[in-house]
């Protein structure tokens, strides 16, 4: 996986619902640094679910969150930025993007970045 192998600790969801849990469930341990969104899901939306976390109240520490989408619709990137999130990415991401994300995050002081990358199917890894 192209994450991995630029020092990120990958967590797959299946739905935004089990990503939501996931970040919730992390948060006391080892919170998440970044989510990677994807906007097209069942039940909750990519926007949705990340209104959720960042209105979520006793969430102690609120990742970054990219969403990530195949369709470039203004609406879709005008939501994205009244939610206030952290960037948005038209599919295919190159794997250039992920060396420069990762060195951003190193940069910052964060040794070993985090993500959860919220799918439509949940993928082996």
């Amino acid at each position: 996986d192209i994450l991995e192998s630029f020092t990120f600790e990958v967590t797959l969801a299946a739905s935004a619902e089990e990503g939501l849990e996931e970040i919730q469930r992390a948060d006391t341990d080892q919170p998440y640094e970044l989510v990677l969104m994807d906007w097209k899901m069942p039940g909750l939306d990519g926007l949705e679910a990340s209104e959720h976390i960042n209105n979520h109240q006793t969430l102690g520490k609120i990742p970054a969150i990219i969403l990530v989408t195949a369709y470039g619709r203004e609406e879709i990137m005008q939501r994205a930025e009244q939610i206030g999130l952290d960037g948005f990415l038209i599919k295919p991401v190159s794997p250039q993007f992920f060396l420069i994300l990762s060195c951003t995050r190193l940069e910052k002081g964060y040794p070993r970045p985090l993500g959860v990358r919220i799918e439509k199917k949940k993928l082996k890894i």
